[in-house]
């Protein structure tokens, strides 16, 4: 601190600078989720984005388009577009990894997950929205400036040791935001506050992976469950306090940090939540001090060192890469224009965030459009402020042209193409689908049928079709798929110290005729395909039931 500054300025950059060294140590690992997250995402880019898919854009538009949601992806429905746009999603990733360009590969990053996200709303989780609105905070800040190829031509002398601007106070908000915000909704619902029975709902479901070991550990001890249930809640109130006091900052800071670490350590063990915390750890990152990137110096140092030599390596070969003008020092000053933008979005999320939890505050129309045209809407619940009690998987038999009768929803999840038909519950519910964004998938459509919502039909419709053609895309002759039934198994999770209950329903028909072109499907009334009964006693009957279980 220069003797210039004032207490008030020492303050607000104590408090909201970040420094470049963990704004480095966040570009990399954030940069190496996206990898990942674009190579989970390539499972599903024919399903999810292409017209011939479970979802073509003209139910999209009618379903979820606004006109300021903007999407690349609706653009074309044919999968090689899709591909491309993924392939720029993959490379901007990459190049973000490396510090090349990175501000642009920011932006890259940012588009094609936008894009994505306004184009299938059936798959999305919290996790997605906050990898999307990191990314757009990302823009606005000097993610080039340590450790990476855009500082390699950069003195050190010319660089500061923190960064200060509108956009460090956003992105450390926003960060904390996802806790403090989810923490205030669960005060509005009981079963966080008196009844202290809002874990056991969590855990409860198996398709959040309520099966795990440490979830079944935590199932086993009521009474500590009960006390951590309001635990949580008022530790994601009071927690980021911590990140801002005025006194010993980076001694409270560190603490804040551990305690968010523990708990999303514990979420990880215990229910399946995708991406979540991870990206809330990777965030984290931007608040550790300065004291402690000074103490490891010398190993961030050689690091450093290390990955701008491998960037070099890498796009050596590359003119562009050599004739790549060296980073200016405007990086580290956003313009009036810019911090005005970034200001204009900061006021946005705090408003959003508080109308969630007090609807009567909420925006007027023109400033909520800010949220679909940047992607900065947002509603972080966190199974608040009461959590879901439905577990669902579906069961969908299908007759191969042999006479055959095979389980196809374990062929969709699991790829194995012979499985016998089962409605009793998996044992590890939450294991039965390829990955957690197909259980968010399959979840969100038994919600929008079970409430008799208008698209329910529609989107089982249009996954029966799917399915048909796939199939019967890989499968010839006696192997291929004649025709599929539809079942829905709903267990709903009672109060403590009840049975829950099992209820079979039976969906739909889909007939699937052989060469059947893509982006057709045929929908046809009638008796369902006659099934071999099941010997299993404990097996539900083929129409709609409830059972015990056992």
């Amino acid at each position: 601190m220069t003797s210039s500054q004032t207490p008030s300025e020492s303050f607000w950059r104590r408090c909201f600078g970040i420094d470049l060294r963990a704004l480095a140590a966040f570009r990399i690992a954030f940069a190496l989720l996206m990898i990942v997250f674009f190579l989970e995402k390539s499972l599903y880019v024919d399903m999810l984005f292409t017209d011939s898919g479970v979802l073509p854009r003209w139910v999209q538009l009618k379903v979820n388009g606004h006109p300021y949601a903007f999407s690349l992806s609706m653009l074309f429905g044919n999968a090689l577009f899709q591909w491309l746009l993924w392939g720029i999603g993959l490379l901007s990733s990459l190049a973000l990894l490396v510090g090349f360009r990175s501000n642009v590969a920011c932006f890259g990053c940012w588009l094609i997950v936008y894009s994505f996200y306004n184009r299938c709303y059936m798959d999305l989780a919290g996790a997605e929205t906050q990898i999307m609105i990191l990314l757009f905070w990302g823009c606005f800040l000097p993610l080039g400036a340590c450790w990476s190829l855009d500082s390699r031509d950069t003195e050190l002398q010319t660089r500061p040791q923190k960064v200060f601007s509108t956009a460090t106070i956003a992105i450390l908000l926003q960060v904390l935001f996802v806790y403090f915000f989810a923490g205030l909704l669960k005060t509005l619902g009981p079963n966080w506050g008196a009844k202290g029975t809002a874990l056991y709902y969590v855990l409860s479901l198996d398709i959040m992976g309520g099966s795990k070991p440490f979830a079944l550990w935590l199932m086993q001890r009521p009474s500590l469950l009960k006390l951590l249930t309001p635990t949580m809640m008022w530790a994601e109130i009071l927690g980021p306090l911590l990140f801002f006091t005025p006194w010993k900052t980076s001694f409270f800071r560190t603490i804040g940090i551990l305690s968010f670490f523990v708990m999303n350590l514990g979420i990880l063990f215990a229910v399946e939540v995708g991406f979540f915390p991870f990206i809330d750890v990777v965030a984290l990152l931007l608040f550790i001090p300065s004291s402690y990137w000074d103490r490891l110096s010398s190993l961030t140092r050689w690091l450093g060192s290390y990955l701008e030599g491998f960037a070099a390596r890498l796009l050596s070969g590359l003119a562009y890469c050599r004739l790549h003008p060296p980073v200016s020092r405007g990086m580290f000053r956003l313009s009036l224009r810019w911090q005005s933008l970034a200001a204009l979005c900061l006021v946005y999320i705090i408003w959003r965030n508080i109308a969630v939890c007090a609807p009567q505050l909420a925006p007027p129309t023109w400033i909520s459009n800010i949220g679909y045209i940047t992607g900065l809407k947002q509603q972080w619940t966190m199974f608040g402020p009461t959590s879901s009690k439905m577990d669902v998987w579906f069961v969908i038999p299908g007759r191969l042209k042999s006479g055959k009768v095979v389980d196809v929803s374990v062929w969709f999840n699991k790829g194995k193409d012979d499985a016998p038909v089962q409605f009793a519950k998996p044992k590890k519910l939450h294991l039965i689908w390829r990955t957690h964004r197909m259980s968010i998938y399959f979840w969100m459509m038994a919600r929008q049928i079970r409430d008799k919502q208008p698209w329910g039909r529609q989107h089982l419709r249009d996954l029966s079709s799917y399915l048909c053609r796939r199939w019967n895309r890989e499968k010839k002759g006696l192997e291929a798929l004649t025709a599929l039934d539809v079942y829905m198994m709903l267990e709903l999770t009672p109060p403590p110290g009840q049975a829950p209950t099992i209820t079979k329903q039976w969906l739909h028909l889909q007939h699937c005729p052989l060469g059947q072109k893509l982006g057709t499907a045929e929908i046809l009334p009638g008796p369902r395909v006659p099934l071999p009964r099941q010997k299993n006693p404990n097996t539900p009957s083929s129409h709609p039931t409830t059972q015990k279980q056992p």
